[in-house]
């Protein structure tokens, strides 16, 4: 049976979309979902540990230590006119980036943007996507960390080329990020401070990191009439081999922290456990899809007609259609207490 496409839409009041994170990452508030008894609890995320302490075993969080690039680059044109691009991705070489690009249409194949009068990047082909392929007269991690900003979410409200506010480029990166590879947030991991980290470390529960490249394409709604037709995007996500073995242990109680580490863990667990532990996941997970490999999930409150809101919605209930109203009733309720939603929001535990 073909899913229509409007199951998953639901309306948000603009007010209630967080512009600014908690005042303290740990503060921020957290439904617990227990699927067992469909019970719901409204807490606060500094009180994971008591909640996690609570299970009958101790689980092995997943996280994405993904960083995000200070991707978007504002640039000029030959004439003076300013140009934004916003790097995507990396081709055949260090220079060579896919990136978007406002205004693509006017540029020409060869055309130079530039930097206080000096050449850094020339387009050289674009894509039937909408994609531009760049080569930058410098590798592009270093010019973005020169003079790049963090891309928010269009959502969140700054001052138009303006860069980001100091805020932002503390609190929209996980205190765990390493590796320079994302093109936004795992936004679920942003509430863990280092105390609330070191707490659960001490009762017992234990980390393990893989990244995933997120791209924009996570964020982006369906805009096909059924969820089926939905074209999927590949993200490359990499594995240690501690991670690996922990993913395919059938005694361990798997906590997925973001959406991002679920699409890792279940796109690896489907393919097998192949020994490569560097691979692109191309999965859609969608209701009545069964999630297999992990048995709790942190995540944030997702955007209307979203992929996110589809996997969540299919973690729910494994198997069944039930997910889908489950989770907009959840919804509904976040909303009548007061809820934060998107990136800088609340969060959702499912147990």
């Amino acid at each position: 049976m073909a899913l229509e496409t409007s199951l998953f839409d639901y309306s948000l009041p603009s007010d209630a979309i967080a512009q600014h994170p908690s005042q303290k990452r740990d503060h921020s508030r957290l439904m617990v979902v227990r699927r067992n008894n469909r019970s719901v609890e409204h807490r606060h995320f500094y009180e994971l540990p008591e909640i996690l302490g609570g299970l009958p075993q101790r689980p092995v969080l997943f996280r994405n230590t993904a960083k995000v690039i200070r991707a978007r680059l504002f640039l000029q044109k030959q004439k003076g006119s300013p140009v934004e691009i916003l790097l995507l991705r990396p081709a055949s070489s260090d220079r060579l980036w896919w990136c978007l690009c406002r205004g693509l249409r006017r540029l020409q194949a060869n055309e130079c943007l530039l930097l206080a009068d000096e050449a850094v990047a020339r387009l050289r082909e674009k894509s039937a996507t909408g994609e531009a392929l760049f080569e930058f007269s410098e590798s592009p991690l270093a010019l973005s960390e020169r003079i790049g900003s963090l891309p928010l979410p269009p959502y969140i409200a700054r001052k138009i080329g303006d860069g980001n506010e100091e805020e932002d480029r503390v609190r929209y990166q996980t205190v765990y990020a390493k590796e320079p590879v994302a093109a936004a947030a795992p936004t679920a991991g942003l509430h863990f401070s280092p105390e609330l980290i070191s707490t659960l470390e001490r009762q017992g529960c234990r980390f393990e990191d893989l990244v995933l490249h997120i791209g924009l394409d996570t964020f982006r709604p369906i805009s096909t009439e059924y969820i089926e037709e939905h074209k999927i995007h590949t993200e490359i996500y990499e594995l240690s081999s501690s991670a690996a073995k922990a993913i395919q242990a059938p005694d361990l109680f798997k906590l997925a922290v973001g959406t991002t580490s679920l699409r890792t863990l279940e796109d690896y667990t489907r393919r097998g456990y192949p020994a490569v532990l560097t691979q692109a996941a191309d999965i859609f997970i969608y209701p009545p899809q069964k999630v297999v490999s992990a048995d709790a999930l942190i995540t944030n409150f997702h955007l209307p007609k979203s992929t996110l809101l589809c996997l969540v919605s299919a973690f729910l209930t494994p198997g069944s259609l039930d997910g889908i109203a489950w989770l907009k009733n959840l919804y509904t309720e976040a909303l009548q207490q007061g809820y934060r939603f998107y990136s800088y929001g609340d969060a959702m535990l499912i147990l």
